[in-house]
Order: C-alpha cells, then sequence, then structure tokens
C-alpha cells in the first residue's frame, strides 16, 4: 500500500499551470535520451484490454515541420520546436494486437480465445442482430438496461480518449525533464497523414511541439473553477 505521494502536490500544481502559459522554444535540439524518456511516459498509461493503440512519430526535420505547421492552420511553434510528437491511433488495433499480446502476456490458447470474444463483442460491429444491437437498438436498449459506448460503432471517440490520456502524460513529462509543450489537435488530418506517409487505418488526434523555453512563460487566465463544478447532480451554468 502506497504511504505517501509521490509527487506533491506543489510540484504537480506547477506543472499543471505550465501547460497552460504561452511558449516560445529555443533552437536547441533535444537529446534521443530525454526523447526516449518522454516517449515511455506517454506509452505508459492505462489502457483497455492492454490494448495501447497509441503510436508515436517524432518529427525534426525543418522541411516535414513546414508541412505540419501548414497542417496546423500556419501555427508558429510547430516550426519553431525543435521537436515535434504527432499522435497516432489504430483503427484496427483490436485484430492487429490479438497476437504480440498474446505472446508478450504468455496466454494459453483458452484464455486467447477468451480474450478475443471480449475484444469481438466491444470492438467488432458483426452482423444480423449484434450488428442492430450495437449501432441502431443501442439508444433504445438503454431505456431497459445499461449499455457502453461501443468502439465497434464509436472508434475514434474511443481512440480520442486514449490519445488524450497519453498527451497528458507527455506534457507532464516534459515538464519534468525541462522542456515547454503545446497540444495542437485542431489540425488538418488529411495533410499530416499525406506529410508523414500514415496509412487511412490510423486516425491523428493532435501534434504535440516540444523544446527549452526561450524565456518565462506568460501566464494564461482561467475562469474561476467553481463554475465548472458540479456537486452530486449537473446544475445549469449560472443557476
Amino acid at each position: 500500500m502506497r504511504n505517501s505521494a509521490v509527487v506533491n502536490r506543489e510540484s504537480l500544481e506547477t506543472c499543471l499551470s505550465n501547460l497552460s502559459k504561452n511558449v516560445v522554444f529555443r533552437e536547441e535540439s533535444i537529446d534521443e535520451e530525454k526523447v526516449d524518456a518522454l516517449l515511455k511516459q506517454a506509452h505508459n498509461i492505462p489502457s483497455t484490454f492492454y490494448l495501447q493503440p497509441i503510436s508515436y512519430v517524432t518529427v525534426t526535420e525543418k522541411k516535414t515541420k513546414k508541412k505540419l505547421q501548414k497542417a496546423a492552420l500556419k501555427n508558429q511553434a510547430v516550426e519553431k520546436a525543435p521537436l515535434i510528437v504527432v499522435l497516432v491511433a489504430d483503427r484496427k488495433v483490436e485484430t492487429r494486437q490479438i497476437e504480440p499480446l498474446a505472446d508478450h502476456l504468455s496466454m494459453s490458447d483458452d484464455q486467447k480465445e477468451s480474450f478475443k470474444s471480449k475484444l469481438d463483442f466491444c470492438f467488432d460491429k458483426g452482423f444480423g442482430f449484434l450488428w442492430l444491437v450495437k449501432g441502431l437498438l443501442a439508444p433504445f436498449i438503454r431505456f431497459f438496461t445499461p449499455l457502453p459506448v461501443f468502439p465497434a460503432v464509436h472508434k475514434r471517440y474511443f481512440l480520442g480518449k486514449k490519445a488524450m490520456l497519453s498527451s497528458m502524460a507527455l506534457l507532464l513529462a516534459a515538464e519534468v525533464e525541462g522542456l515547454s509543450s503545446q497540444m495542437i489537435d485542431i489540425i488538418d488530418e488529411k495533410r499530416v497523414r499525406k506529410a508523414l506517409k500514415i496509412p487511412s487505418s490510423y486516425i491523428i488526434p493532435g501534434i504535440i511541439c516540444l523544446g527549452y523555453p526561450q524565456d518565462e512563460k506568460k501566464p494564461v487566465s482561467k475562469l474561476p473553477l467553481s463554475g465548472f463544478v458540479h456537486k452530486e447532480v449537473w446544475k445549469r451554468p449560472g443557476s
């Protein structure tokens, strides 16, 4: 049982507040060892069924960053940052990861079959009645019994949640390493895909700019927390 906090509250508050500040990057490269440490933390997040659907494309070449900048609506941070990490999420993760996971976790044949059945139930649209339940009848069935939002029907939503969790781990790890970051999730996904030769079976939730800050970050103020916290039940804003 854990008896003490791994990170104290003050350190965490500092890291999180830094993520909300504007940043200008220095033209200083990030060494490979530090990059590997960042990606390890981003990869080391909780994952449904251990599927780990998120991959990362690192970009340092100016020519490629120019293409990404255009895809990010000409955001200057993309060109100035020494390192860009592009988040890539696998639409077919449930089929691509079965064998690697079974080997990695040393599953028996029965365990592998059980694992595959669970994946099929959540991720496979299927045909006939099962397809109707997951795709069309779900809103009606929820009147009678709890029913999850199936990744089989809402794959982009599922992958987006995993990508944001991974990106948050990466952003916090960057702060620990003395780096600044900027998350950009409003992008022309098609242009990013073309620039990095990413197959169509993957989605691109966003890109992260990383580097050393050129000067002190300028704080960005937030609306009061009280307007965003609801106790017990949801209340209309202002009520």
